[in-house]
C-alpha cells in the first residue's frame, strides 16, 4: 500500500525521499473556490495522473517518472462540471521554492450555479463541434465556451459599473443601448440583443442563435 505524506512516499515499511516537481491548484472561475466534483489532472503526453493530497493540490513527484524531470510538460485538467483546460508548464518558469501551477476552470452549462447569480443561457443554430467555439457579453468581460451540443451559459460574478447598471431587479446598459451576446464557432458568428437582464436570475435567448 502506498500513501503520500508531506515530502515522503511511504511504501509499507520503507521510506523514500521524493522531490516535488510541481503542484497544481484547480479553482472554479465562478466562485473563486476549489473546483467541485471529480477532477482529473494528468500529464497528457506521458499518461501520468497527478496525486491529490489532503489540501486539495495535485502533486507531480519525481518518483512518477523514474528519472530527472523534462524542461516542460503538457498538463490537462478534466472535470464533469467544467470545460477541460490544457497548459504547457515550463519548469524553468516556476518558483523553485513553491512550484505551483494554477488552473481556473469555466463551468459547463449543467454546472450547479449558486443561487442568486445572473445567468444567460443559450444555444447556437450550428453546434459543430468546433474548436474554440465561444460566447461572450460584449464589452462586459463575461465569456465562456460553447459545448458539443451547441449550448452555452454566461454568468456575471459582479456588475461592471463602467458598462452596466442594476436597478429594481433589472440590469441595463449604462447610458442606454442594448446588452449584446455574441457567439462564434467555426468562422461563423451571431449576436442576440437584450434591452435588460433579470438580476440574480436565469435569462434565456429563447430560440437558437442564428450563425452566419
Amino acid at each position: 500500500m502506498t500513501a503520500v505524506a508531506g515530502e515522503y512516499t511511504v511504501v509499507r515499511d520503507l521510506i523514500m525521499r521524493t522531490v516535488l516537481i510541481f503542484a497544481v491548484s484547480v479553482l472554479d472561475d465562478c466562485t473563486g473556490l476549489e473546483a467541485c466534483g471529480e477532477i482529473k489532472v494528468f500529464l497528457k503526453d506521458q499518461k501520468i495522473d497527478l496525486i491529490k493530497n489532503r489540501s486539495g493540490y495535485f502533486l507531480f513527484l519525481d518518483v512518477q517518472i523514474g528519472g530527472p524531470p523534462e524542461s516542460k510538460y503538457k498538463v490537462r485538467v478534466e472535470a464533469a462540471h467544467y470545460f477541460p483546460l490544457e497548459k504547457t508548464v515550463k519548469i524553468a518558469d516556476l518558483d523553485a521554492a513553491i512550484p505551483l501551477v494554477l488552473f481556473v476552470l469555466k463551468p459547463r452549462p449543467r454546472y450547479p450555479f449558486p443561487a442568486g447569480m445572473t445567468l444567460i443561457r443559450g444555444t447556437v443554430s450550428n453546434p459543430g463541434p468546433y474548436d474554440g467555439a465561444a460566447a461572450e457579453i460584449l464589452d462586459v468581460g463575461a465569456a465562456n465556451s460553447i459545448d458539443e451540443r451547441g449550448e452555452f451559459v454566461l454568468y456575471l460574478k459582479s456588475i461592471p459599473e463602467d458598462t452596466l447598471v442594476a436597478a429594481a431587479g433589472l440590469i441595463k446598459r449604462k447610458g442606454g443601448g442594448k446588452i449584446k451576446v455574441k457567439a462564434t464557432a467555426g468562422g461563423l458568428s451571431g449576436i442576440k440583443e437584450f434591452d435588460s437582464l433579470f438580476e440574480g436570475a436565469e435569462n434565456s435567448l429563447g430560440s437558437p442563435l442564428g450563425m452566419s
